[in-house]
């Protein structure tokens, strides 16, 4: 199943859109070192909507742009759920299951 560039743009920007209502969005950049961590999610260095908004959209979006390849599969909520309560962020939990759901429709569970 081929993945559609624009339905990932859309739900990127819901995501943003759902972040910012909920005040996750921040006004100011981390540092350049704190972007350089090299373990999932850069949990050493940012939070996990940090990571969200500085690093996998604008990575996302960027793949999209150039026409690079996308992932084949990807799980995001479980790092989500490490950092977030669902009852305090239920939209960020549905737009980020959202996007789950949409990288891995063709793929079956184990």
């Amino acid at each position: 199943m081929t993945i559609s560039r624009t339905e990932i743009l859309n739900r990127l920007s819901n995501l943003e859109v759902v972040m910012r209502r909920e005040k996750l969005w921040a006004a100011q950049a981390p540092s350049q070192d704190a972007l350089k961590s090299e373990l999932p999610f850069a949990f050493d260095t940012l939070s996990i909507e940090q990571w969200l908004q500085f690093v996998f959209i604008p990575k996302m979006t960027e793949l999209i742009n150039r026409g690079l390849a996308l992932p084949n599969s990807m799980v995001i909520l479980p790092a989500v759920q490490n950092s977030l309560r669902e009852e305090d962020y239920p939209l960020v939990y549905k737009a980020i299951n959202e996007i789950d759901l949409l990288f891995n429709a063709g793929n079956p569970k184990s």
